[in-house]
């Protein structure tokens, strides 16, 4: 029982350390432009909700491959746990191409529709396409 805490331990902390690198940047992105003007801080906010709940949604799929790769890390099975791994990388190059795309098409027309204020919006589709698109 104790091999698999520890195990669970050493899954744990890159995950938590991503999370809070995440939470910093939104919230150092924040304090920085507070300089700017409050519209520059109004975009940023807006756009960060929105950029962080795809990164949620990656979060998800990325704990859910997980859960399958040390399924076979558990059992000992080297090949199909190779796979696993190949095949986790693929999917997630494969979403994150495919989230890029829909945020360089899609993400102005999104922002415009849900900020009704033009400058704002404009504001936060530069930083959602900087951010986002990377």
């Amino acid at each position: 029982m104790q091999v698999h805490q520890h195990r669970f331990i050493k899954v744990f902390w890159p995950l938590l350390i991503e999370i809070f690198l995440t939470v910093l940047v939104s919230l150092s992105d924040t304090l920085m432009l507070y300089g700017v003007g409050q519209s520059a801080v109004a975009a940023v906010g807006s756009a960060i909700t929105y950029l962080n709940f795809l990164n949620v949604a990656f979060l998800i799929l990325s704990a859910g491959l997980l859960a399958v790769f040390t399924q076979y890390v558990g059992a000992n099975q080297a090949e199909v746990t190779r796979k696993a791994a190949w095949i986790g990388v693929a999917v997630n190059s494969v979403l994150a191409l495919g989230v890029m795309a829909i945020i360089f098409i899609f993400f102005s027309s999104f922002i415009h529709f849900i900020i009704p204020d033009s400058a704002i919006a404009d504001l936060a589709t530069q930083y959602g396409l900087i951010v986002g698109g990377a």
